[in-house]
């Protein structure tokens, strides 16, 4: 029971990431709907449903259950369907609307934004966070690079070997182009040997990754024909070992950060 306990904690930690002040508004916004808030289907979506998954996530019998179907490092996510910032903005509109005096309401307003920004975090602050130009809302050159493989003509069958940093967002753009890896994942382990709650991009002790990123030339195009692989794609940065040319591909279109090489049919 300690290990389950223990378990829940862990989760509970790394949802958080060590900040629990949105948490425990959350908490305060469920008991403030539950008092204000007179439509009862509005009520019981706001109260009854959170704590039915808080319920689950937080019950030491139904992580054990739990425990036997999903990893430690997608159990969080259960966290993922309470409806934090939607109660959060809903509980804060009920105390506003129940002061009558107009100023008092723009003076609410005004305080609960500041408190907001102040225990907030800009999202650009985020190291992974990059503006784009595109609807998907996925890196420029990604989209690009994607485009310009899915709508070559001159091939039928498209599989690509591409730098890391975009494989996760191709196909989330065109199905028709296969890729040779996706995410690469692992589960790390604690000082106990146990999985951690959270799943880590390990990419760098992948070989093909490592190859690509060096530029090895004889590798890459000796793991593309075993695996008819028929567009690979270097950031420009990687300086090769030798020429694509020598192994049967061209140098088929360019980006500002990579080169796109087609295997000759």
């Amino acid at each position: 029971m300690s290990k389950l306990i223990d378990e829940i904690k862990t989760l509970f930690e790394y949802f958080n990431n060590g900040d629990y002040i949105f948490f425990w508004f959350f908490l305060l916004s469920i008991i403030t709907i539950f008092y204000f808030e007179k439509d009862i289907k509005i009520r019981d979506f706001f109260t009854w449903y959170s704590i039915i998954i808080l319920g689950v996530i937080w019950n030491p019998i139904c992580i054990w259950v739990l425990n036997k179907f999903i990893n430690m490092g997608s159990m969080y996510r259960i966290y993922y369907m309470l409806p934090l910032g939607i109660s959060i903005a809903y509980a804060l509109t009920k105390i506003i609307e129940k002061n009558k005096n107009i100023f008092q309401k723009l003076l609410m307003v005004f305080v609960f934004t500041v408190l907001i920004v102040i225990f907030g975090e800009c999202i650009f602050n985020q190291y992974s966070t990059i503006k784009v130009n595109n609807l998907y809302k996925l890196p420029d050159e990604t989209v690009q690079v994607a485009k310009i493989i899915s709508e070559d003509n001159e091939t039928t069958y498209k599989k690509a070997i591409v730098p890391y940093e975009m494989s996760s967002h191709i196909r989330q753009l065109y199905a028709n182009v296969e890729l040779y890896y996706t995410r690469i994942i692992s589960n790390p382990k604690d000082e106990n040997g146990n999985p951690r709650p959270y799943d880590t991009d390990e990419p760098l002790n992948y070989k093909p990754v490592q190859k690509l990123n060096a530029g090895d030339v004889p590798y890459i195009t000796d793991l593309a024909k075993k695996n008819n692989i028929n567009y690979v794609v270097f950031s420009r940065a990687t300086v090769l070992s030798d020429k694509m040319e020598n192994y049967g591909f061209e140098l088929y279109k360019q980006t500002v950060t990579y080169d796109i090489y087609r295997l000759n049919n």
